[in-house]
Parts: C-alpha cells; structure tokens; sequence
C-alpha cells in the first residue's frame, strides 16, 4: 500500500507563513526585516489565488500552470 500525502496545498503555505513568523529575521525594534514579510506576503498570494488541493495532486503541470498565473 503506498501511503499519499493527506495535507493540502493551503496547509503546506499556511506552516511555511509560520515557520517564517518564528524564525524570520527582524529589526531592532522586533518586527519582521522587510524580506519576510515580502515572502509572507507572496504565500499569502498563492492561497488567495490557487484552489487547496491535496499535496499528492501537485503534479509539474499544476505547478505549471501556478507559476504562469
């Protein structure tokens, strides 16, 4: 029996937001340096703009076609 990944697209960019709050570089005053957010902001992008499909779905044609929107 082969076992497929069983969290979804929307999972996967919501842990990577929160990997980057937790470990993101920030400034003198605590807030994140402007790179992350720029990257928070990105991830935040593709959940808005890409249907949450199972992550055993993302195949090179669906990154494809991510990538060209």
């Amino acid at each position: 029996m082969i076992d497929a990944e069983t969290r979804t697209l929307h999972e996967a960019l919501d842990a990577r937001g929160d990997h980057l709050e937790a470990i993101g570089n920030r400034d003198q005053d605590g807030n994140l340096v402007s790179r992350v957010r720029k990257c928070q902001a990105r991830l935040r992008y593709l959940k808005n703009h890409h249907e949450n499909i199972p992550l055993w779905q993302m195949t090179l044609p669906v990154i494809d076609k991510m990538a060209a929107y």
